[in-house]
Protein backbone atom coordinates (compact mmCIF):
# COMPACT_ATOMS: atom_id res chain seq x y z
CA UNK A 1 0.00 0.00 0.00
CA UNK A 2 0.82 3.43 -0.85
CA UNK A 3 2.53 4.95 2.88
CA UNK A 4 2.10 8.40 1.93
CA UNK A 5 -1.65 8.38 2.06
CA UNK A 6 -4.23 8.53 4.36
CA UNK A 7 -7.36 5.98 4.48
CA UNK A 8 -11.01 7.09 4.49
CA UNK A 9 -14.18 4.94 5.09
CA UNK A 10 -16.92 6.01 2.39
CA UNK A 11 -19.96 4.26 0.70
CA UNK A 12 -19.65 4.03 -3.36
CA UNK A 13 -16.72 6.33 -3.46
CA UNK A 14 -18.49 9.16 -1.83
CA UNK A 15 -15.68 11.25 -0.31
CA UNK A 16 -15.28 15.14 0.53
CA UNK A 17 -13.48 16.76 -2.41
CA UNK A 18 -11.01 18.56 -0.43
CA UNK A 19 -9.74 15.08 0.85
CA UNK A 20 -8.66 14.44 -2.95
CA UNK A 21 -7.53 17.48 -4.86
CA UNK A 22 -4.44 19.60 -4.11
CA UNK A 23 -2.99 16.96 -1.70
CA UNK A 24 0.67 17.02 -3.26
CA UNK A 25 1.51 13.59 -1.77
CA UNK A 26 3.21 12.24 -5.37
CA UNK A 27 6.97 12.60 -5.37
CA UNK A 28 9.37 11.01 -7.40
CA UNK A 29 11.89 11.07 -4.69
CA UNK A 30 9.62 9.08 -2.71
CA UNK A 31 8.96 6.40 -5.43
CA UNK A 32 12.37 6.16 -6.31
CA UNK A 33 13.21 5.35 -2.74
CA UNK A 34 10.66 2.35 -2.85
CA UNK A 35 11.10 1.13 -6.44
CA UNK A 36 14.36 2.21 -7.86
CA UNK A 37 13.99 1.12 -11.09
CA UNK A 38 10.87 2.86 -11.53
CA UNK A 39 12.27 5.26 -14.27
CA UNK A 40 14.27 2.14 -16.35
CA UNK A 41 13.94 0.06 -18.43
CA UNK A 42 16.26 -2.82 -19.60
CA UNK A 43 18.22 -3.09 -22.71
CA UNK A 44 16.69 -5.96 -24.13
CA UNK A 45 13.06 -4.23 -23.78
CA UNK A 46 14.56 -0.86 -24.80
CA UNK A 47 15.70 -2.22 -28.11
CA UNK A 48 12.41 -4.40 -28.38
CA UNK A 49 10.29 -1.23 -28.41
CA UNK A 50 12.07 1.81 -29.58
CA UNK A 51 15.01 0.17 -31.40
CA UNK A 52 18.81 0.55 -30.70
CA UNK A 53 19.12 4.18 -32.17
CA UNK A 54 15.64 6.05 -31.26
CA UNK A 55 15.04 7.83 -28.27
CA UNK A 56 11.17 6.88 -27.11
CA UNK A 57 9.40 8.36 -24.15
CA UNK A 58 9.22 5.46 -21.78
CA UNK A 59 5.45 5.97 -20.86
CA UNK A 60 2.55 6.32 -23.74
CA UNK A 61 -1.02 5.67 -24.13
CA UNK A 62 -2.95 3.08 -26.04
CA UNK A 63 -6.64 3.83 -26.68
CA UNK A 64 -9.04 1.28 -28.20
CA UNK A 65 -12.47 1.73 -29.76
CA UNK A 66 -14.58 -1.37 -30.64
CA UNK A 67 -17.87 -1.00 -32.45
CA UNK A 68 -19.13 -5.06 -32.01
CA UNK A 69 -20.96 -5.26 -28.75
CA UNK A 70 -18.61 -7.09 -25.74
CA UNK A 71 -18.98 -10.04 -23.77
CA UNK A 72 -18.33 -9.24 -20.13
CA UNK A 73 -17.07 -12.14 -19.09
CA UNK A 74 -14.01 -12.31 -21.53
CA UNK A 75 -13.35 -8.33 -20.79
CA UNK A 76 -13.08 -9.64 -17.23
CA UNK A 77 -11.11 -12.52 -18.10
CA UNK A 78 -8.95 -9.64 -20.64
CA UNK A 79 -7.91 -7.48 -18.15
CA UNK A 80 -7.43 -10.11 -15.13
CA UNK A 81 -4.71 -12.06 -17.74
CA UNK A 82 -3.27 -8.64 -17.86
CA UNK A 83 -3.04 -7.33 -14.15
CA UNK A 84 -1.32 -10.27 -13.48
CA UNK A 85 1.46 -10.47 -16.69
CA UNK A 86 1.77 -6.36 -16.47
CA UNK A 87 0.07 -4.66 -13.57
CA UNK A 88 2.84 -3.27 -12.61
CA UNK A 89 3.43 -1.46 -15.70
CA UNK A 90 -0.10 -0.18 -16.08
CA UNK A 91 0.17 3.67 -14.28
CA UNK A 92 -3.60 3.89 -14.85
CA UNK A 93 -6.69 2.74 -17.58
CA UNK A 94 -10.12 3.54 -18.02
CA UNK A 95 -12.99 2.90 -20.40
CA UNK A 96 -16.88 2.41 -21.06
CA UNK A 97 -17.92 -0.86 -22.75
CA UNK A 98 -20.69 -1.79 -24.58
CA UNK A 99 -21.92 -5.23 -23.28
CA UNK A 100 -24.15 -7.53 -25.44
CA UNK A 101 -27.83 -7.83 -24.42
CA UNK A 102 -27.83 -4.99 -21.55
CA UNK A 103 -29.02 -1.64 -21.50
CA UNK A 104 -26.41 -0.43 -18.94
CA UNK A 105 -23.08 0.80 -19.33
CA UNK A 106 -19.81 -1.42 -18.28
CA UNK A 107 -16.90 1.18 -16.96
CA UNK A 108 -14.34 0.54 -15.62
CA UNK A 109 -10.78 1.85 -13.99
CA UNK A 110 -7.89 1.34 -12.32
CA UNK A 111 -3.93 1.62 -11.39
CA UNK A 112 -1.25 -1.26 -11.49
CA UNK A 113 -3.24 -4.20 -9.97
CA UNK A 114 -6.39 -2.35 -8.55
CA UNK A 115 -9.22 -2.74 -10.46
CA UNK A 116 -12.98 -1.54 -10.27
CA UNK A 117 -15.59 -2.36 -12.58
CA UNK A 118 -19.78 -2.06 -12.49
CA UNK A 119 -22.60 -1.01 -14.14
CA UNK A 120 -23.67 2.33 -14.64
CA UNK A 121 -26.21 5.14 -16.47
CA UNK A 122 -28.47 3.36 -19.11
CA UNK A 123 -26.54 4.05 -22.83
CA UNK A 124 -28.91 7.91 -23.88
CA UNK A 125 -31.43 7.38 -26.84
CA UNK A 126 -29.28 8.21 -29.78
CA UNK A 127 -26.06 7.39 -27.98
CA UNK A 128 -23.25 5.60 -30.22
CA UNK A 129 -23.05 2.56 -28.46
CA UNK A 130 -18.80 1.12 -28.63
CA UNK A 131 -16.35 0.57 -26.38
CA UNK A 132 -13.45 2.73 -25.59
CA UNK A 133 -10.85 1.92 -23.76
CA UNK A 134 -7.45 3.84 -22.75
CA UNK A 135 -4.66 2.95 -21.14
CA UNK A 136 -1.36 4.74 -20.14
CA UNK A 137 1.75 2.71 -18.91
CA UNK A 138 5.19 1.84 -19.71
CA UNK A 139 6.14 -0.55 -22.15
CA UNK A 140 2.80 -1.34 -23.57
CA UNK A 141 2.43 -3.60 -26.53
CA UNK A 142 -0.76 -1.57 -28.82
CA UNK A 143 -0.76 -5.29 -30.68
CA UNK A 144 -1.07 -7.49 -27.93
CA UNK A 145 -3.77 -5.35 -26.77
CA UNK A 146 -5.74 -4.63 -29.30
CA UNK A 147 -5.48 -8.23 -30.40
CA UNK A 148 -6.86 -9.26 -26.40
CA UNK A 149 -9.93 -6.99 -26.93
CA UNK A 150 -10.94 -7.87 -29.96
CA UNK A 151 -10.87 -11.13 -29.12
CA UNK A 152 -14.05 -10.19 -26.06
CA UNK A 153 -16.28 -8.88 -29.03
CA UNK A 154 -19.57 -10.79 -30.19
CA UNK A 155 -18.82 -11.21 -33.73
CA UNK A 156 -21.31 -14.68 -34.27
CA UNK A 157 -24.68 -15.41 -34.23
CA UNK A 158 -25.84 -17.73 -31.03
CA UNK A 159 -25.97 -20.91 -31.55
CA UNK A 160 -29.19 -22.07 -29.51
CA UNK A 161 -32.30 -20.43 -29.20
CA UNK A 162 -34.88 -20.32 -26.55
CA UNK A 163 -37.09 -23.09 -26.69
CA UNK A 164 -33.88 -25.61 -27.56
CA UNK A 165 -32.64 -28.76 -25.58
CA UNK A 166 -28.83 -28.51 -23.84
CA UNK A 167 -26.27 -29.54 -22.14
CA UNK A 168 -25.04 -27.03 -19.67
CA UNK A 169 -21.21 -27.62 -17.85
CA UNK A 170 -22.06 -27.25 -14.17
CA UNK A 171 -18.94 -27.46 -12.89
CA UNK A 172 -18.36 -30.23 -10.31
CA UNK A 173 -21.60 -32.06 -11.37
CA UNK A 174 -20.96 -31.81 -15.22
CA UNK A 175 -23.06 -31.08 -17.60
CA UNK A 176 -26.87 -31.21 -17.25
CA UNK A 177 -29.80 -31.07 -19.18
CA UNK A 178 -31.41 -28.06 -19.38
CA UNK A 179 -33.64 -25.97 -21.80
CA UNK A 180 -33.00 -22.45 -22.55
CA UNK A 181 -35.32 -19.82 -21.52
CA UNK A 182 -33.78 -16.57 -22.16
CA UNK A 183 -30.94 -14.82 -24.64
CA UNK A 184 -28.65 -12.25 -23.31
CA UNK A 185 -29.88 -11.76 -20.04
CA UNK A 186 -28.04 -10.13 -17.73
CA UNK A 187 -24.99 -10.01 -20.29
CA UNK A 188 -25.02 -14.12 -20.57
CA UNK A 189 -25.71 -15.43 -24.13
CA UNK A 190 -28.35 -18.23 -21.96
CA UNK A 191 -30.40 -18.66 -19.44
CA UNK A 192 -30.92 -21.98 -18.84
CA UNK A 193 -33.33 -23.53 -17.03
CA UNK A 194 -32.12 -27.35 -15.64
CA UNK A 195 -33.98 -30.21 -15.72
CA UNK A 196 -33.20 -30.84 -11.69
CA UNK A 197 -34.56 -27.01 -11.26
CA UNK A 198 -31.61 -25.53 -10.81
CA UNK A 199 -31.58 -21.98 -12.99
CA UNK A 200 -27.75 -21.54 -14.33
CA UNK A 201 -26.57 -18.86 -16.81
CA UNK A 202 -23.72 -19.51 -19.37
CA UNK A 203 -21.66 -16.42 -19.87
CA UNK A 204 -19.94 -17.53 -23.30
CA UNK A 205 -21.13 -19.30 -25.97
CA UNK A 206 -19.05 -22.17 -26.09
CA UNK A 207 -19.26 -25.86 -26.47
CA UNK A 208 -17.12 -26.12 -23.01
CA UNK A 209 -20.09 -24.95 -21.50
CA UNK A 210 -23.14 -25.48 -23.52
CA UNK A 211 -23.73 -27.97 -26.19
CA UNK A 212 -26.88 -29.63 -28.06
CA UNK A 213 -28.57 -32.28 -25.96
CA UNK A 214 -28.67 -35.66 -28.04
CA UNK A 215 -31.61 -37.73 -27.43
CA UNK A 216 -31.26 -40.26 -24.72
CA UNK A 217 -28.50 -37.66 -23.27
CA UNK A 218 -28.94 -36.68 -19.33
CA UNK A 219 -25.21 -36.30 -18.11
CA UNK A 220 -21.29 -36.35 -18.83
CA UNK A 221 -18.21 -35.83 -16.60
CA UNK A 222 -17.18 -32.32 -15.38
CA UNK A 223 -14.61 -30.73 -17.55
CA UNK A 224 -11.46 -29.25 -15.88
CA UNK A 225 -12.17 -26.01 -17.15
CA UNK A 226 -15.27 -24.69 -15.75
CA UNK A 227 -16.52 -20.81 -16.95
CA UNK A 228 -19.79 -20.68 -15.81
CA UNK A 229 -21.94 -18.22 -13.50
CA UNK A 230 -24.05 -19.57 -11.37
Amino acid sequence: MNSAVSITECQHCRVDPALLLNVQTFSFDSVLKRQPNFLKIDQDSEQQHNGPKHNHSLVSSVGLTLQEPILVALLEECIDDLLETEGNDLLRYKGVANVAGMDQKYVFQGVHTLFNGRYADNWAPGEIRETRIVFIGKNLDRSALTEGFLACRVTKHLHFRVGDRVMANTGDEGFQAGTVVQLWDQGNPYAIQLDNGRRMWAPVDELELVQALEEGETRQQPLAMVHVLA
